[in-house]
């Protein structure tokens, strides 16, 4: 499964009952396009959990078979009303070949537009890449 950022999966870990030892999740190199993740010294797989298995099992559970759906936390409903609306357009350019550029609405760090939005209101954005 390729996890891009701020992207979220659940998972769910099932060790059999004879199974003892350490085992870990790891990270696996992968070109995205025009960088290699993960980025770093080595570039190799990165350890992102570790999970330690020992002692007298426990007595096994019925695996769900679906995932709970997320709790609305942030209470919007078909109803809210948003103080603003906003569309953000993440892009990239080269104008160097080599040297990517990433810009939002249009513009790149420092002169890329300034969102404010205000103390105890909802707004909607639309990100579109």
């Amino acid at each position: 499964m390729i996890l891009s950022p701020a992207k979220r999966f659940s998972i769910l870990v099932s060790i059999p009952a004879n199974a003892s030892g350490t085992f870990q999740l790891v990270t696996n190199p992968y070109l995205e396009g025009f960088n290699t993740w993960p980025n770093g010294p080595g570039k190799g797989p990165l350890t992102l959990a570790t999970l330690q298995v020992q002692g007298t099992p426990v007595a096994p559970f019925v695996t769900p078979t679906q995932l709970t759906p997320p709790t609305n936390y942030s209470g919007i409903s078909a109803r809210t009303r948003f103080a603003a609306q906003r569309t953000v357009e993440l892009t990239r350019t080269e104008v160097v070949p080599g040297h990517p550029e990433f810009l939002i609405n249009g513009g790149t760090f420092p002169n890329a537009p300034l969102f404010e939005p205000r103390l105890n209101t909802t707004e909607e954005w639309d990100f579109s890449q």
